[in-house]
């Protein structure tokens, strides 16, 4: 089977976009964190002072580089980038593309997965995927309308920051953010659900994914 490879930013991010992605094109998705794939040796990496390693604080490009080289070795041409938009969609977007663009010269299919504004907001989309996975509570609140427009302070609980209407939400359940969480809500999460409510980064990820042609 077709493999792709995505470099995503953080641990819970690998169960959602897996999910989703693998609902979405006919492939087996291998997720990687920045973590996964910081300490793979592609070439020697210098920073401005001379003998200092970069490995610490490594560059998007850096990173792409490395998941480029992991793909290779298993003998795939398919690579994504995963990167939250936190308020600066297009211009995010934009900046993945480009640093794609290297390895779609070279043969690679790239996609740039950048949810507005950030993952938790795909997985704020469908209603029914929560009912489906954690059964109906009539207690848990309602999801926003619009999810990919929330925003608000991460300091303040109540606030509408993507990540503290999740926690919200799943602490009706007596759950807690997690990677299999994260799978298990975008697995039960129907596409077309996800699309309609998500249009500007969800349908633009799914367009792109099948842009793929696999």
């Amino acid at each position: 089977m077709i493999q792709v490879f995505v470099c995503c930013e953080g641990p819970t991010d690998i169960g959602a976009l897996k999910a989703f992605s693998e609902k979405c094109i006919s492939a087996k998705v291998e997720c990687m964190t920045h973590n996964d794939v910081k300490h793979i040796k592609v070439r020697r990496l210098k920073s401005g002072k001379q003998g200092k390693e970069k490995d610490d604080a490594l560059s998007r490009k850096a990173y792409i580089r490395r998941i480029a080289f992991i793909a290779n070795e298993y003998s795939s041409t398919f690579i994504a980038y995963h990167q939250d938009a936190d308020r600066n969609y297009e211009c995010v977007y934009e900046d993945v593309n480009s640093d794609l663009d290297e390895y779609r010269e070279k043969g690679f299919g790239c996609v740039a997965i950048v949810p507005k504004e950030m993952t938790e907001s795909w997985l704020l989309a469908d209603a029914k995927a929560y009912a489906t996975a954690f059964g109906h509570n009539p207690e848990r609140p309602a999801l926003p309308k619009k999810p990919e427009e929330i925003w608000g302070k991460r300091e303040i609980p109540n606030s509408n920051y993507p990540k503290n209407v999740m926690e919200r939400i799943l602490k009706q359940y007596s759950l807690s953010p997690n990677r299999e969480i994260f799978a298990e809500i975008a697995d039960k999460s129907d596409i077309a659900t996800v699309k309609a409510r998500c249009p500007k980064s969800f349908a633009r990820f799914v367009d792109d994914l099948h842009s793929l042609n696999l």
